[in-house]
């Protein structure tokens, strides 16, 4: 029904709730990486670069 594969489904629901975090606490990137369900910071960064079109950390330090 999404036209995507469950993997990216997943992957796109565990950034925007890494995103969301990033945005509510002052965690560091890497615990977030690993709080929403990724076991690889680079992929990690992958990811949210992907969806987000930035990286954690740009996206962290524009939000403070």
């Amino acid at each position: 029904m999404t036209n995507k594969s469950f993997t990216q489904f997943l992957n796109e629901i565990r950034i925007r709730n890494a995103s969301r975090i990033l945005v509510q606490q002052n965690l560091p990137i890497s615990e977030v990486c690993f709080l929403v369900g990724f076991n690889s910071m680079t992929y990690f960064n992958k990811q949210f670069k992907l969806i987000m079109g930035t990286t954690p950390k740009t996206y962290k330090v524009a939000i403070y």
